[in-house]
């Protein structure tokens, strides 16, 4: 049997291309642009009335003296506690990862390996170091401003896939992947998923009652149907919709004159007799508009009984060291030899 082991690239996210107009603060950059900007007017120096014709030309010069990004960028990486003694072990770490991929011996295995618990401890270290910092200056104005930035970063690496704004392809691949890890666990375990899908699964469940009740919100859509045919997959069940409550109670999203339910909770169907509430915390918000949504489930623990191990029996000759125990002892043998002192077979 042959295995072939395909490194996984860390996923790219396509952003817009954009003109690099930073290098206008270069002079010979500068010069350039002006001198193309020039010759795309025809060599006038005033540039025309006409805003949205001179816009255009600008941006088109811009491109093609200043060039554009490329489109893509690495997925974000929670690296603003980096420090150069971190940055340098992971430096080493590549080296030796690069160096184990051209030549596979065991001692540049090691290597890698043991750079690689080194560089976790260091990064460990330095991120601790890094937060006991932010805490001691959360009441000063950089401290503010580090809090924010940390908050930002949080924010972009949390965005839902499921956003509205996201291309039919990669929700289909989101959905898809989500399945592959559920069919991964064993039927027997429970499964509990809570998330933000942004969809909404609507009011009623005709047709979808085996994976949903009828206290929705609204109607539905096409992302609250990707939900619906999720659940109908994995034998799964939208646990908000079974449990009557009050509008304000079933929200789970709220902005300004908008009010819908995106968040859902989702056990096997199994398991729905264990649960037995589900609700929306009005005016608790954990991200932005967004409610906390409350599920109890009532779980049976059972004891497990410690399994008892069979062994040999053995004497317990260790009771001879006590005399009455060893006085006892040679009396029942005697009896059992019938009164012999010497033992049969003995040559004395």
């Amino acid at each position: 049997m042959t295995l072939m082991v395909c490194k996984k690239k860390r996923s790219k996210i396509e952003i817009e291309k954009k003109t690099k107009w930073w290098k206008l603060k270069k002079e010979e950059c500068w010069e350039d642009f002006r001198q193309k900007l020039r010759q795309a007017q025809g060599g006038q120096v005033v540039l025309p009335d006409d805003w949205e014709t001179t816009a255009e030309v600008i941006r088109a010069t811009g491109r093609k003296v200043l060039g554009v990004s490329s489109g893509r960028r690495k997925e974000d990486k929670e690296t603003w506690w980096w420090n150069e003694g971190v940055q340098d072990s992971i430096q080493r770490k590549r080296l030796a990862k690069k160096k184990w991929d051209m030549d596979r011996t065991e001692e540049n295995r090691q290597e890698y390996k043991e750079l690689q618990r080194r560089v976790k401890r260091e990064v460990s270290k330095a991120k601790q170091e890094a937060y006991d910092e932010l805490y001691t200056r959360l009441d000063t104005r950089e401290g503010q401003k580090d809090l924010y930035r940390l908050a930002r970063q949080r924010d972009r690496d949390g965005k839902d896939v499921q956003q509205v704004g996201c291309e039919l392809e990669e929700k289909e691949r989101f959905w898809s992947e989500l399945d592959e890890v559920i069919e991964n666990i064993p039927t027997g375990e429970r499964v509990v998923i809570g998330a933000d899908f942004n969809g909404h699964v609507g009011e009623g469940n005709t047709g979808d009652e085996q994976v949903m009740g009828r206290f929705g919100v609204k109607e539905r859509n096409l992302e609250g149907q990707m939900v619906v045919d999720f659940a109908k997959r994995m034998d799964m069940a939208v646990v908000n919709n079974y449990f009557q409550k009050r509008e304000e109670h079933r929200v789970t999203y709220k902005s300004g004159g908008r009010s819908t339910q995106v968040d859902y909770i989702l056990c096997r169907r199994g398991n729905l007799k264990e649960i037995s509430d589900c609700k929306v915390v009005v005016g608790e918000s954990v991200a932005r508009q967004h409610r906390m949504v409350v599920c109890r489930m009532t779980l049976m623990v059972c004891k497990k009984k410690r399994s008892k191990i069979e062994i040999e029996k053995k004497t317990k000759w260790w009771k001879l060291k006590k005399e009455e125990c060893c006085e006892d002892f040679r009396q029942k043998l005697r009896q059992a030899l019938g009164g012999q002192v010497v033992l049969p077979g003995s040559d004395d």
